[in-house]
């Protein structure tokens, strides 16, 4: 998940409307984009922070937080 995945990203990519994509993507999976992404970023972190030898900075930019002050 290190590519840059936001909502303008993927609506711009399929030619929708910001709008119709969060509706869209609500109504197929029953969350919104932004809780999603959050849940899939902490789910990898868990799993990279079994790894001692990574750094969290390191964890942070792989799960796609580029401020290493950012919380996750």
């Amino acid at each position: 998940m290190s590519e840059d995945v936001s909502l303008v990203r993927i609506s711009d990519h399929l030619q929708f409307s910001l709008n119709y994509f969060s509706q869209l993507f609500k109504q197929v999976t029953g969350e919104t984009f932004i809780s999603y992404t959050t849940t899939q970023r902490f789910e990898r972190s868990k799993e990279l922070l079994r790894d001692n030898r990574l750094k969290i900075s390191e964890i942070a930019n792989q799960v796609g937080y580029t401020d290493g002050s950012a919380s996750c």
